[in-house]
């Protein structure tokens, strides 16, 4: 289902207006239970990416979602994660998807605002996909705990001097 905007003859589909907006609650959600189960120095990058980029994002998404439906999105119930590590995982995949769905709106939009705001929002996913493969790794780094998870101790081992 289509909709469109008188200002700007735009037109998008709802439900992937619906699925950024949902994925965005999901993920203020999700990582806010994930900073509470992080490691003390991966806490800053949620709550920095939680409360700075997520929750405008979620707000822009809001006012488009608005503007294409007249009414505003429902937001449905969020699973949040019980464990820091398959938690990350998740997110990881959560985040993916969301860049492929941001990915098919800027190339649907014809609103250069919209594009900009969509390929922004792209961008912003693979950064953070980047930076929770990083703390993923890094959390087992610190822990020494990659050994024992089949990986035969390549985290162990360190380039020749």
């Amino acid at each position: 289902m289509f909709y469109r905007t008188s200002e700007h003859n735009e037109y998008l589909p709802a439900g992937e207006l619906q699925k950024a907006v949902q994925g965005e609650y999901e993920a203020i959600r999700k990582g806010r239970r994930l900073q509470e189960l992080a490691p003390p120095d991966h806490r800053i990058y949620f709550s920095r990416v939680v409360e700075e980029e997520r929750q405008g994002r979620l707000a822009e998404l809001t006012r488009i979602y608005y503007e294409h439906t007249g009414c505003y999105p429902v937001f449905s119930k969020v699973e949040t994660p019980r464990a820091y590590v398959s938690g990350l995982k998740a997110t990881v995949d959560d985040a993916l998807e969301a860049a492929w769905n941001y990915s098919d709106l800027m190339l649907t939009a014809t609103d250069p605002k919209i594009q900009k705001l969509m390929l922004r929002a792209m961008n912003s996913e693979m950064r953070w996909v980047s930076r929770l493969q990083f703390l993923y790794s890094n959390y087992f780094h610190e822990n020494g705990g990659m050994k024992h998870k089949g990986t035969i101790g390549i985290a162990d081992k360190q380039l020749p001097s």
